[in-house]
């Protein structure tokens, strides 16, 4: 009950938040291949560099010597930058990582999460129970009650490797306008793992479908499964970056709620 009443509220705040209006599908279209227009453009009419007198460029040298660079600063920008790499290994595994097997649900027998790390699955779980891999496929359908509807599908594979598979393809559907596909495939890897957490990231292919054509881009995905407690179960807490940053964002409308068939997959 409590879950079903948490849907619909975030249902009701992010089609509140995320309301494209009519033409909306249209309007993606347009975005995405009016940009890829204006950089082929721009590309062609790029002018060619013009080569630098020996005074301008003996005066750039002089006036560059003292830019006052900090190295230290820099530093510590990089670390700002990069710390949802490495704080979560940090976090989690610290200086000896250890293997990872699955279980075939979050909390099995008395567990901590959905992951036992760094001991024997036959010391630490009943015969049979730990996994060296994982299957979720999770579908979600939604409406932004402006004539928009959404129908997407997800997969992840993860394996004890650390090595995965991800991707989602969404439907999506407006009145009387042509039906637009999206979505997107990646490699990932899953870099900080605990038995409360997983922090995964990875990279891929976006693309864009209808009944013009098809376009590609290039796709960044990092996303984490937390365990707080039980009955508690963060799954799947994505952050997706690709081209196609409009239909991406109506592709993610209302993810959080969703309706998802669990499945686990035992790999010898």
């Amino acid at each position: 009950m409590l879950r079903a009443l948490f849907c619909m509220a975030a249902l009701t705040l992010l089609c509140v938040r995320a309301s494209f209006g009519a033409g909306a599908l249209d309007g993606i279209r347009e975005e995405v291949r009016e940009e890829k227009k204006e950089k082929k453009e721009k590309k062609e009419k790029k002018p060619k560099p013009e080569k630098a007198s020996d005074d301008k460029s003996k005066d750039d040298d002089d006036s560059g010597g003292g830019d006052g660079f900090d190295p230290e600063a820099f530093e510590a920008v990089l670390q700002v930058l990069t710390s949802p790499l490495w704080l979560p290994h940090a976090v989690l595994e610290g200086d000896s990582p250890g293997p990872g097997y699955f279980l075939p649900y979050p909390y099995a027998a008395g567990a901590r999460g959905h992951m036992i790390i760094d001991r024997r699955p036959e010391e630490a779980m009943p015969a049979g129970l730990a996994r060296r891999g994982a299957l979720r496929i999770c579908i979600e359908d939604s409406n932004d009650f402006e004539g928009v509807n959404r129908l997407s599908g997800r997969l992840l594979l993860s394996t004890s490797a650390r090595f995965g598979l991800d991707g989602t393809v969404t439907y999506m559907t407006e009145g009387g306008a042509p039906d637009l596909v999206i979505g997107d495939a990646n490699v990932v890897l899953r870099f900080a793992q605990g038995e409360t957490a997983q922090f995964r990231t990875g990279v891929g292919v976006a693309f864009m479908s209808d009944e013009v054509g098809a376009d590609f881009g290039f796709n960044f995905t990092y996303g984490a499964d937390v365990f707080p407690g039980k009955p508690v179960v963060l799954f799947d807490w994505p952050v997706r970056l690709h081209s196609h940053e409009r239909a991406h964002c109506l592709s993610e409308l209302v993810s959080v709620c969703e309706v998802s068939a669990l499945q686990r997959l035992r790999l010898a």
